[in-house]
């Protein structure tokens, strides 16, 4: 399992994208989001793409954030590239992002 920092600690009252991760051939991954302060609200979700320049909303990852709550997904994937955006609307605080892939290794063979 890889252990990658999608977003150091930082401010959540502004629009955040992450850098794309290159998934490879990795078979899921989960996505750590830990969301402290004041009453921080927004939108949160994920976003694939094959290509790293066309990003789609990956289904059921928008989330409606209405106070400061941890967030955690849990995704089998079947596209190249993954990112994490949150479209603020309000509050003081911060975000982060830790996120974890299951890499497709066949260990001790």
């Amino acid at each position: 399992m890889k252990i990658i920092t999608l977003q150091a600690a930082t401010s959540a009252a502004v629009d955040i994208t992450t850098e794309a991760v290159d998934l490879g051939d990795s078979l899921g991954y989960s996505v750590q989001v830990l969301i402290t302060g004041s009453n921080i609200a927004g939108t949160l979700r994920l976003e694939g793409s094959n290509d790293k320049t066309t990003f789609l909303t990956v289904p059921s990852s928008s989330v409606s954030i209405t106070s400061s709550a941890d967030q955690l997904y849990n995704e089998v994937s079947h596209y190249r590239y993954v990112r994490l955006v949150f479209v603020a609307s309000s509050g003081t605080g911060n975000l982060s992002a830790v996120m974890a892939v299951k890499e497709n290794v066949v260990r001790n063979a």
